[in-house]
This record gives C-alpha cells, structure tokens and sequence, in this order.
C-alpha cells in the first residue's frame, strides 16, 4: 500500500531475479543520479528543510541518507563477492541523519556527487559479474539474515524510487 512513508509501496523480497530482472535493476542504479539531480533542481529553498511526512526527514536528510546507503550498499556487494557470506557492517541511519553535516543543505550537491561516482562504479561492478556471483550473500547482524545479492540489488533499486517518491512529496508542498 501506498503512502508518505512508502510512497512507491512497501519493498517486496525476491529471492531470485533472472538476467533480464537484473539488468532493469542495475539500468535503474545506473539512472537514479540523474533523477536525483532532477528532482533536487524541482526543490525550492524552503522545500529542502521540508519533511515528506511528521516525524519524516527533511529533502536535505533524505538526500544525504542517500550518499550515506549506497556508500554502504557498494561496499557490502564487493565484501559479498570476495568473501563468503561476510557480516557486515551496520549503521545507524537515523543517528546519521540527524547529524549537523546531515542536516546540512551545502552538504547536498558532495551527496549528489558521491552518488554520481558510487553509481558509476557500482553499476561497472555490477556487469562485470557472473549469475552465480548474484547468489552470494552477506549477513545482515541486525537483521540477523543472509542477503544474496539478487536481493539486495532488488532492494537497492527499490529503495532509489523509495526516497525519490518522498522527494517528489517534498516538491508538491507549497
């Protein structure tokens, strides 16, 4: 169902994605910098201390939570492939969030650079693996869960219109 705090709908786990599933995903990852800039240059000065929904993050949060993810999200792929089943690192997104550089509206343009050149790169990594590579895993200590990277790669494309949906609430209020 779809509301301000899952504006595309809640995400849906796959536990497989085929070859061509996965090359939307990854034609996703490889678009979302630009959508992203897009939809920051539709942002007015006012909308950036916006929340998408009470007790929801401003753009400016929503942006930099972005950098913060897929920093993250990369470096799990690289640890899942070179190493087996790695646990991984968690982070406590809303802590980073509310932190001052978190918080800070000149910190969006580093964000949306970060993300051009995570994009970039994660996406090149992407294609360069094998169908079998998508069926390793990292551990999730939080979760306590085993994620295959046909999974996570489902999640991470989802989470790209995920965060673009509350953006796209933010640029309809006046």
């Amino acid at each position: 169902m779809k509301t301000p705090q899952y504006p595309v709908g809640s995400f849906e786990a796959v536990t497989h994605l085929n070859a061509e599933e996965r090359q939307l995903r990854i034609a996703r990852l490889a678009a979302f910098p630009l959508d992203l800039k897009a939809m920051a240059v539709r942002l007015n000065s006012s909308q950036w201390e916006q929340a998408y929904r009470p007790g929801g993050w401003t753009a400016i949060q929503v942006l930099n939570h972005l950098a913060d993810s897929h920093l993250h999200s990369y470096a799990r792929f690289k640890h899942a492939v070179t190493e087996d089943s790695p646990t991984i690192k968690d982070y406590p997104e809303a802590l980073w969030a509310a932190l001052e550089e978190g918080q800070d509206k000149a910190s969006v343009e580093a964000s949306i650079h970060i993300l051009k050149g995570i994009h970039y790169r994660w996406v090149a990594f992407l294609h360069s693996l094998t169908e079998s590579d998508f069926d390793k895993t990292f551990y999730h200590p939080e979760t306590e869960t085993h994620h295959s990277l046909h999974k996570a790669l489902a999640y991470y494309s989802w989470h790209c219109d995920h965060h673009l949906g509350h953006l796209n609430i933010i640029a309809q209020i006046a």
